[in-house]
C-alpha cells in the first residue's frame, strides 16, 4: 500500500505483500539477500515450520501424558479388579447357602426332639438340647452373614465386603471357612456318638443328617477358597494324582480310621458300661456279645494297617530316585492283602447290618461299615483289571518277540543263499547264466487255520529253485571191468559238490523249525483264548 520505493517496483512490492508472514504482534517481516533474492517466503516457511513443531511436540507430550494417566487409571482400575468379584457368583456362595439352611433344620430338629411322641425315639437331655441348638445358632448367624454380604450390592459396605474381607485372597474368609470346618466337626462328633443326641439307635434322623451336611458343605467351601484363591488342587484331584492303586488304599485308610473310632467309641459306651445306654436301646445293646465287638475292633484295626503300608510306599517309591515300577512281590502281596480284606469285610457287613449285630441301627457305626466294604470291594476289582491288563500286555510282548524271532529266521536264510552264491561264483562252478540266475529266496505266504483265520507271521517256503551245475571230466572208457563211477572231479583235481542238495537241506531245516514254531504258538494262543472265554 505504501509508494513504490527505489529498491524495487510495485510488482515487487505487491509479491512482498503476499509472501509476508505476520507473527502475533502484527508486524511484516521482509528481507532481501545480498543477491536480490527476496527472502520473505522462506522465513515465513521457517516460521510456520516452527510453529508446527511446537504444536507438534506440545500434542505429543500432551497425548503421552494422557497415555500415562489413562493407563494408570486402568492399573487402578485392574489391580483391584483381580480382588473385585462378584460375589453372588461366587462358588462359595452355594456352601454358605447349604449351611445356612441346614444350620435352620438343625435348630428345629433340635427344639422339638423333646417333644416327640414315639417311643423308639430317645429323648435328649437338657444340655444336649442346649449344645444342639448353641451349634446351629452359630452356624447360622455366620453362615446367613456371608449370604447377604454376598447378595449385597447397594449398601455402603458393598466395596468393603468385595474388596477387603471377601477379596480373591482375603484370610478373613479363608478363617471363617476353616472356623466353620471345625465347629462343625466337633459338633458331629459329639452330636452324632453313641451318647449324642442323635447316636446310634436314638431315631433323631433330622438332626443326624442336617449335622452331615452342614459338615461336609463346610469342607467343600473351604476346598473352594484354597482351590481359588491359592492354588491348591481339590481332594478329588489331589487322590487321583497317587498313582497305582494308592487312591483306593487312601479311601479304604479314612473311612476304616472313622470306622473304628465308632467301633470304640460304641464298645466304650455300650458293651463296657451299659448303664450309659438309653432305656429304650438297653434290650438292644445287651444281647450283643463282647466277642463281636471285639472282632471288629481287630478287623478294623487290620484293615488301618496294611492300607497305611501301601500308602507309605508310594510316598517313598515317589521321593526316591528308583523306577516308579511297582515290584512283583509287591504286587503279590498287594492282592494277597485284598484278598484277605474282601473275604473278612464281606461277612462282616452281612453280620454286623443284620439284626443281632451292634451296627444294625441307624448311625455311624452302619453307613462306615458298608462305605468301607464297598472301597475294599472297588480295590479288589481295580487289581483284578489290572492284572488282567498286565496279561494282555504280556502276551503282546509275546507276539513282537515272535515276529522278531521269525525275522530273524528269514534273515539267516537270506544270508545263507546269499553265502551260496558267492562261494558258486568265487569257485568258479557255474556259467554266467547261473550267476545272473535268480536264487532262491524266503518269502512269506500267507496262511489259515481251520476257522479261515490268517496265521499271524505265514510261513517262509522257497520261491525259486536255483538250476544244478556241475562241472566234471571225462572219464576214460574201459572193457575190461564194470567199475563205479567216480566223483566228478574240477580240472584242478577237486572233488565237485551238488551245491543244490546242501540248499535244499537247509531250506528243509529251516522250514521245520519254523512248522514247529508254527505249531508251538497255535498251541499257545489256544490255551490262552480258553483261559479269557
Amino acid at each position: 500500500e505504501s509508494s513504490p520505493s527505489a529498491n524495487g517496483s510495485g510488482d515487487n512490492i505487491n509479491s512482498i505483500k503476499k509472501n509476508t508472514v505476520f507473527f502475533n504482534v502484527g508486524t511484516p517481516v521482509s528481507n532481501k539477500s545480498g543477491d536480490g533474492v527476496d527472502d520473505t517466503n522462506t522465513l515465513g516457511d521457517q516460521e510456520k515450520k516452527t510453529k508446527v513443531g511446537s504444536n507438534a511436540s506440545a500434542n505429543v507430550e500432551n497425548d503421552d501424558a494422557d497415555n500415562t494417566n489413562e493407563e494408570g487409571k486402568e492399573e487402578e482400575e485392574d489391580a483391584p479388579s483381580k480382588k473385585r468379584i462378584k460375589l453372588y457368583k461366587s462358588p462359595r456362595f452355594k456352601g454358605y447357602l447349604t449351611i445356612l439352611l441346614a444350620s435352620v433344620i438343625n435348630y428345629h430338629a433340635v427344639d422339638v426332639s423333646h417333644e416327640t411322641n414315639d417311643l423308639a425315639a430317645v429323648t435328649p437331655s437338657s444340655q444336649q438340647v442346649a449344645y444342639g441348638m448353641t451349634v446351629a445358632l452359630i452356624s447360622g448367624i455366620l453362615s446367613g452373614f456371608c449370604v447377604l454380604v454376598h447378595l449385597d450390592n447397594y449398601s455402603c459396605f458393598a466395596k468393603i465386603w468385595k474388596n477387603n474381607l471377601f477379596a480373591f485372597e482375603s484370610n478373613f474368609e479363608t478363617l471363617l471357612d476353616f472356623f466353620l470346618l471345625c465347629w462343625w466337626f466337633i459338633a458331629t462328633c459329639v452330636q452324632t456318638g453313641v451318647r449324642g443326641i442323635a447316636g446310634d439307635g436314638k431315631e433323631q434322623y433330622n438332626i443326624y443328617a442336617s449335622t452331615w451336611f452342614c459338615t461336609l458343605s463346610a469342607l467343600f467351601t473351604l476346598e473352594s477358597k484354597l482351590t481359588e484363591s491359592f492354588g491348591w488342587p481339590t481332594i478329588k484331584i489331589f487322590v487321583k494324582s497317587w498313582p497305582f492303586r494308592a487312591p483306593g488304599w487312601i479311601a479304604i485308610f479314612l473311612s476304616d480310621f472313622f470306622l473304628l473310632f465308632w467301633y470304640v467309641d460304641l464298645y466304650i459306651n455300650t458293651a463296657q458300661n451299659l448303664d450309659r445306654v438309653a432305656d429304650q436301646l438297653v434290650p438292644f445293646y445287651s444281647d450283643i456279645p463282647k466277642s463281636q465287638y471285639e472282632w471288629m475292633i481287630f478287623a478294623a484295626s487290620a484293615t488301618l494297617l496294611p492300607a497305611g503300608i501301601f500308602i507309605f510306599v508310594e510316598i517313598f517309591r515317589d521321593s526316591s530316585n528308583e523306577s516308579n515300577e511297582k515290584p512283583t512281590m509287591e504286587t503279590y502281596a498287594e492282592g494277597l492283602c485284598l484278598l484277605l480284606l474282601t473275604l473278612g469285610w464281606i461277612p462282616a457287613v452281612i453280620v454286623l447290618t443284620t439284626p443281632g449285630g451292634f451296627a444294625s441301627v441307624i448311625g455311624n457305626a452302619y453307613f462306615f461299615t458298608w462305605a468301607t466294604t464297598i472301597f475294599v470291594l472297588e480295590t479288589t476289582m481295580w487289581f483284578i483289571h489290572d492284572s488282567r491288563g498286565g496279561v494282555h500286555t504280556t502276551l503282546v510282548q509275546k507276539e513282537l518277540e515272535y515276529q522278531k524271532r521269525q525275522q530273524s529266521v528269514l534273515e539267516a536264510t537270506r544270508k545263507l543263499q546269499q553265502d551260496a552264491a558267492d562261494r558258486r561264483q568265487e569257485d568258479g562252478e557255474g556259467d554266467s547264466d547261473d550267476v545272473d540266475s535268480p536264487r532262491l529266496q524266503p518269502t512269506l505266504v500267507e496262511r489259515k487255520d481251520t476257522d479261515d483265520r490268517p496265521i499271524f507271521g505265514g510261513e517262509a517256503m522257497l520261491t525259486e529253485q536255483p538250476p544244478v551245475a556241475f562241472t566234471t571230466v571225462k572219464e576214460p572208457t574201459s572193457t575190461t571191468a564194470t567199475e563205479p563211477p567216480a566223483p566228478a572231479t574240477s580240472a584242478d583235481g577237486f572233488e565237485m559238490r551238488n551245491e543244490a542238495e546242501e540248499d535244499e537241506n537247509i531250506d528243509d531245516s529251516i522250514r521245520q523249525e519254523m512248522q514247529m514254531r508254527e505249531s508251538n504258538r497255535r498251541a499257545y494262543f489256544d490255551t490262552l483264548d480258553d483261559i479269557l472265554e
